[in-house]
């Protein structure tokens, strides 16, 4: 007596539809028909099973996840911003200057030469508004080109690393250079430099807080 059982296993399903096909392309047909449809079961089990890898890592990113990336970028590019203006406050302050001199510096892209000789005032809030805005964007652009980008952790932050150096050459040898020449002119040399390098290091948790944020939506 011969006892026929049905198999939940997905591989066999597979290996018993690879036999039929073996059996057709060398002219034999088995006894049981290749045109039987398979059993009920057979095809929830099939239907059930996983997509393959290749069109799983396929599907392009959604508005959504764009839209967290930036906002992670965006909150990483402040946070750096915030933690430069510290950095040129101490910095200032070892060289026996007033902790606002680089602020005022910035600002004299809004306020020109006289940035240079005014206190405490419009032009500290002018350029440490700059600072905090420039590294925003910053992080932005680094969340939506860089971050998502699959590398351990290390190479992560060597990424953000480089970045920030990027951005410095942008500003300093470039924006800066033509549209406010004071700033790289009487910016101390390492100063700016190390700065940004202290964005790169926040511009590395874009990918942590783009992870925290996508979970914070799925609850």
């Amino acid at each position: 007596m011969i006892l026929h059982t049905k198999t939940k296993d997905p591989r066999g399903v597979t290996a018993k539809l690879l036999d039929r096909s073996f059996h057709l392309d060398a002219g034999y047909i088995p006894a049981e028909s290749p045109d039987k449809p398979l059993a009920e079961e057979e095809a929830v089990t099939l239907a059930a099973a996983p997509a393959p890898a290749a069109a799983v890592g396929a599907r392009p990113l959604a508005p959504a996840n764009l839209l967290i990336r930036v906002l992670a970028g965006l909150q990483a590019g402040v946070t750096g911003g915030m933690v430069m203006l510290l950095y040129f406050s101490a910095s200032s302050i070892l060289q026996r200057q007033h902790w606002w001199s680089m602020q005022n510096l910035l600002g004299s892209a809004i306020y020109g030469n006289a940035a240079l000789w005014k206190g405490l005032g419009k032009a500290t809030l002018a350029g440490a508004s700059m600072q905090i805005v420039l590294a925003a964007l910053s992080g932005i652009l680094f969340a939506v080109l860089i971050s998502h980008l699959p590398a351990p952790r290390p190479v992560q932050l060597l990424l953000a690393l480089a970045w920030g150096a990027a951005t410095y050459m942008m500003l300093y040898n470039f924006l800066f250079f033509h549209g406010a020449p004071l700033i790289p002119l009487y910016s101390p040399r390492s100063s700016p430099l190390l700065a940004y390098f202290l964005l790169g290091i926040s511009l590395s948790r874009v990918e942590p807080i783009y992870q925290h944020l996508s979970r914070a939506k799925l609850d």
